[in-house]
Parts: structure tokens; C-alpha cells; sequence
């Protein structure tokens, strides 16, 4: 039937018009959020479906044995060290994966305490049987023990890694005894790889853990370190 009148036909827009929007609410409202949803499933379910933020922490290094002697051949249970460590994944994505304790080699020919302000560019003095804590300690940030590429800081000596289901955790650390007249001497070089990790597991992770070296006639060392998920 043809309208009679332009009002007429102003009531039957308007009514289409209402009728088009109701239509469009229904469908909106009958969405889910998980399908406009852009959140990675890990946040959206509280696990690691996708991949986790795990912080590795270097918390100690101590040393039973050392076997550098002063020039009388009788105090030898000291060392002047610098060191590498480093945190890895299968995949590896991560930057600045290293924390360097001194310069490598230590070119400056400098030794300070354990905790002595100012001292990062420098070897640490180290004991036998005594525990050295690296978040009290000096080291820089980077992707190679040769360079620094943040300043010599305490409290710097955990590590972010990006870790996706499946993937393994390695935990390094590389340490060397400073010798001005001879070759520097290997007192610490370990490793120990972790995982593969399910899901769940990193999830929840929140672990601590130690590796060591025997003696090789110039040192033995013991590492904790530690392992949680932060986000």
C-alpha cells in the first residue's frame, strides 16, 4: 500500500530505524568476550599457556676451596675474581641476558671488597668458606661478558627471560682469579639447564637452586640461585 501522507511515511523510517538498532544490540550483546578479545591467552587464564615472564636471580657464590697463594706460598685461602653470568631459554629472544661482575680480564688491575662502593670496574676479594651475596655486589648489564652496556649497579643481578611451554632454563656463571704475573686461573665455571617446563609448571614456578665445581687445583665453588615467575 503507497503511504497517503509524508507524515506517514516519517512513522514507518522511524519505526524501521528502531527496529534495525534492537536488531544490532542482540547481536552485539550475544558476542563473547573471548572472541574480541586481543589478551594473550596467559593473562586471560592466569597460567603460561602462551609464555611467562621468569625472573632467574644469581643470589650466591662461595668458594671451599682456592688454591692462590701470596708470595710467601702460605695465605691461600684468598682470591682477586671477576665474572660472567648469564641466563638462557631454548629459543633465546631475551637481550641483556648477562651480568658481568668487573671488567673481563680485569684490565683496570684493580681489586676491591665484595661490597665496596665504586668498585665494579674492579675483581672482588673472595674468601674460603665465606658466602658472597650478588645483589650486594657491583655488576652491569649485557649481551656479552667483553662490554657493559648499563652502569656498574647493586641489586642487579637478576635476569628477565621470556619462556614459552616446552623451553629449558639454562643458569651459567663463569669466574676467573686475576693474576698481574701469570695467566688468570679458573676458580668457577658451571652450568645447569632446567626444564623443559609444561605450562602449569611455570605457572607457579618459585624455586631455588645450586650448582658447583670440584676442586681443579685452583678453585670450588658453590651457586644458589633461584627461579619465579613475576608476570
Amino acid at each position: 500500500m503507497i503511504p497517503r501522507t509524508l507524515s506517514e511515511c516519517f512513522r514507518k523510517a522511524a519505526a524501521g530505524a528502531a527496529l534495525l538498532t534492537l536488531v544490532l544490540l542482540g547481536m552485539a550483546g550475544s558476542r563473547t568476550p573471548a572472541a574480541d578479545a586481543q589478551t594473550p591467552p596467559n593473562l586471560l587464564q592466569g597460567s603460561c599457556v602462551v609464555a611467562c615472564t621468569i625472573e632467574l636471580s644469581f643470589d650466591t657464590l662461595s668458594f671451599p676451596a682456592l688454591g692462590d697463594c701470596d708470595y710467601t706460598g702460605t695465605f691461600c685461602n684468598w682470591s682477586q675474581v671477576y665474572a660472567s653470568l648469564s641466563g638462557n631459554t631454548t629459543s633465546g629472544q631475551d637481550g641483556q641476558r648477562i651480568r658481568n661482575l668487573g671488567f673481563w680480564g680485569n684490565p683496570m688491575g684493580c681489586n676491591k671488597g665484595w661490597t665496596w662502593d665504586g668498585a665494579g670496574s674492579c675483581a672482588r676479594d673472595v674468601f674460603v668458606n665465606q658466602t658472597n651475596y650478588f645483589a650486594n655486589t657491583e655488576m652491569c648489564a649485557s649481551s656479552t661478558k667483553l662490554t657493559c652496556e648499563g652502569a656498574f649497579v647493586k641489586n642487579n643481578n637478576k635476569i628477565r627471560l621470556t619462556v614459552k611451554p616446552g623451553e629449558q632454563i639454562t643458569a651459567f656463571i663463569h669466574v676467573k682469579d686475576y693474576d698481574s704475573l701469570n695467566d688468570d686461573d679458573l676458580v668457577c665455571m658451571t652450568a645447569k639447564v632446567l626444564g623443559p617446563f609444561t605450562a602449569a609448571q611455570l605457572a607457579t614456578l618459585n624455586q631455588s637452586f645450586s650448582m658447583a665445581t670440584s676442586f681443579n687445583g685452583d678453585g670450588a665453588c658453590t651457586v644458589g640461585f633461584s627461579l619465579r615467575r613475576v608476570s
